[in-house]
């Protein structure tokens, strides 16, 4: 790499897991909200036979938010912020630069 190279990224990677966070937020949170329904009101809890009841579903919501969904976030957090830190280091170690 030459000084006053400009350094490019690969955000493929990152807008992947940017896409996969907001897909799993809306499942997870959606889930939550169908579950706050069925709490408030227990009439609600039977409307898809025995596969939607709170007992069925509370694992959904608890597996899209806290492992998906917050898993995703992080991993994506991780590639942007690690690939740019490692870039730079090296950027300006005179050993790489040739």
């Amino acid at each position: 790499m030459q000084n006053g190279a400009q350094i490019e990224y690969d955000y493929s990677v990152a807008k992947a897991f940017t896409l996969a966070t907001i897909l799993f937020g809306i499942i997870g949170m959606t889930l939550g909200v169908i579950l706050a329904f069925q709490l408030a009101f227990p009439e609600l809890s039977n409307l898809a036979g025995e596969y939607g009841t709170f007992s069925r579903l509370r694992p959904l919501h608890t597996n899209a938010c806290c492992i998906w969904f917050y898993s995703k976030w992080c991993f994506c957090c991780m590639v942007l912020h690690w690939a740019k830190s490692i870039k730079s280091f090296f950027k300006r170690i005179t050993i790489f630069n040739g």
